[in-house]
């Protein structure tokens, strides 16, 4: 069993499986959350209700652009 490939060298099926397992991972995470937050709020209705934000989009967009932090040497 292979738990991890050099993306340089894989083929594209392997690259395309991982991502598939990457996106599984993130909906599972995503579900866990949104459940939590459901819970949460049938339990306490007479408080403001808590959200959490399932599209990920403009996340990965500020984080692809984010300046790198430097290192203090």
């Amino acid at each position: 069993m292979t738990l991890w490939v050099d993306v340089d060298e894989a083929p594209r099926n392997r690259v395309v499986r991982g991502l598939h397992y990457y996106r599984e991972q993130m909906v599972g995470e995503a579900a866990i959350a949104k459940n939590t937050a459901d819970h949460w709020n049938s339990i306490h209705p007479n408080e403001e209700p808590v959200t959490v934000e399932l599209d990920l989009a403009p996340d990965v967009l500020w984080r692809e652009n984010a300046v790198p932090m430097k290192v203090a040497s």
